[in-house]
């Protein structure tokens, strides 16, 4: 996983490297709040992220050199929640859920609040 500073780096070079165009388009108040979500993400301890990656490898591993390889592998917690909510519920209320519960808290670019 990347870390604080990994994080840190690649929002500061995004931002270094957007065009005054768009820094106009999108809003100093939706730039900041990207940043601040992204930091949130990278410091957040959830059951969902996975700090050790050894499971995933194991699967990819698994998948290649099987000769019956699954349909489905699934490692840790969290793919089993989504998996529930994409094959169990409907698409509009699983999209509504994964949407509220996992999208970034940013407000919207002010392009789009001037329209």
């Amino acid at each position: 996983m990347f870390g604080e500073k990994q994080m840190d780096a690649m929002v500061s070079d995004i931002e270094g490297n957007i065009t005054a165009t768009a820094r106009h388009a999108y809003g100093e108040e939706y730039l900041k709040s990207y940043r601040t979500s992204i930091m949130k993400i990278s410091t957040k301890k959830t059951p969902f992220i996975m700090e050790d990656l050894s499971p995933v490898i194991n699967s990819i591993t698994d998948a290649l050199l099987s000769p019956n390889p699954k349909a489905c592998y699934i490692d840790g917690r969290g793919p089993w929640i989504m998996l529930f909510v994409r094959n169990c519920l409907p698409t509009l209320t699983g999209d509504r859920l994964i949407y509220k519960k996992f999208s970034p808290k940013t407000s919207l670019p002010a392009g789009v609040e001037r329209e």
